[in-house]
């Protein structure tokens, strides 16, 4: 108690968030979140918000570097005990991490664009009627900026914002209409820029699309939007040249995007090229957590319907098969670790296909798998007890 104390009179944020997280690395058995909460207010009251608000800073210090990682003990602190919070400081915490995303220092610039990205994934913040449509044109703004390091911290803080439209949508909450089409845009533009600025941008195009009901798809310009987003999320996809993790989070946007049942997947002119790329991530990349993010995402479509005629439908089964055999061949001795996991997902992938075979593709369907029964059920087999 001593040590909060002292910290809490000291001018080093840094500090604060030792001390919290001492706290915070077994909550439940150290400190309630009333208790946590209380110490929350006190350190904001008596440092944090003050640091936040003031050039004051010890004379070594610059202001940035104590406004930064004042920020940084902002984000730190857990959902249900800011929701704690008294109002009036929540509402402080909330306008000076919002007027900070503006400041003319890159370093605090970059530390209040993350802050307000962790407070979108708050369930109480993500809620509330007037949260979300302020940080609009904040988190917007930020994929205009000239710095890098800006543009990629806001690329992941707008990835936050357009899935927690997609969770507020999920949770029955109403979401504008316009707001997903206009983020769907600024979403699509982004996905063009650096590697690093597309990693959150891939995953907002993802949200999005899920956010798309039947009445938008079956309107002609939504549906050239949902036509030029699908195209671009499989390029890159199938793109050589861009890194595995933005090449993970496009499988991922494609999963999220599937799940939506509004989509008409298999009837778009995108759904060959889409599981073309996706199969061929999962038979050859290097990377098996990306050919695990491609296995999954052939989990989303919930019918028969999704996967094409029977002509496409064998074709991707035949695609798996050969995926789950390319398993073997290991090109770096660091995927051993992902191998088994890579196994059971596209297991996952064979059954769920056997599952959603009509009768029209039987006959095929049984051609295609019969040569490889005892193969896939000693893999099967083999990685169920994993």
């Amino acid at each position: 108690e001593e040590e909060c104390l002292r910290c809490a009179s000291a001018s080093s944020p840094t500090c604060c968030s030792n001390v919290v997280k001492s706290y915070t690395g077994n909550a439940g058995d150290i400190i309630t979140m009333k208790e946590l909460s209380e110490l929350w207010q006190l350190l904001l009251d008596t440092s944090l918000l003050p640091n936040l608000s003031s050039e004051a800073c010890p004379a070594n210090v610059s202001p940035a570097t104590v406004r930064s990682a004042a920020l940084d003990c902002l984000a730190a602190v857990h959902p249900a005990a800011f929701n704690q919070l008294d109002a009036g400081t929540k509402e402080v915490c909330l306008n000076v991490v919002k007027q900070l995303c503006a400041d003319q220092d890159q370093i605090v610039k970059c530390s209040a664009i993350r802050t307000l990205g962790i407070f979108l994934t708050h369930p109480e913040l993500r809620k509330a009627p007037a949260f979300i449509p302020c940080c609009l044109d904040i988190v917007c703004h930020t994929l205009e900026e000239q710095v890098l390091a800006v543009r990629a911290k806001g690329s992941w803080t707008f990835g936050n914002l357009c899935e927690a439209l997609m969770r507020n949508l999920d949770d029955g909450l109403p979401v504008e209409h316009a707001y997903v089409l206009r983020l769907l845009a600024q979403s699509m533009k982004a996905a063009s820029d650096h590697d690093r600025v597309k990693t959150g941008a891939v995953r907002a195009v993802g949200c999005l699309l899920r956010c798309l009901s039947r009445t938008d798809c079956g309107c002609a310009p939504v549906a050239s939007l949902v036509h030029s987003a699908m195209k671009l999320l499989t390029k890159i996809v199938a793109s050589t040249s861009i890194t595995a993790k933005v090449r993970w989070n496009s499988c991922y946007a494609i999963r999220t995007a599937l799940s939506n049942a509004a989509l008409p997947i298999g009837s778009a002119e995108w759904m060959e090229p889409m599981y073309a790329a996706l199969l061929g991530v999962a038979q050859k990349h290097k990377n098996f957590k990306v050919r695990i993010g491609a296995a999954s995402a052939l989990l989303a479509p919930q019918d028969r319907a999704a996967f094409g005629d029977s002509t496409s439908f064998q074709w991707i089964c035949n695609s798996i098969l050969n995926a789950l055999e390319s398993c073997g061949y290991l090109s770096d001795f660091g995927d051993l670790r992902y191998k088994d996991t890579l196994q059971k997902q596209l297991c996952i992938v064979v059954l769920r296909l056997i599952s959603l075979a009509d009768n029209d593709d039987g006959e095929a369907l049984f051609c295609l798998l019969q040569p490889k029964l005892r193969f896939v059920r000693e893999v099967i087999t083999n990685t169920s007890g994993k």
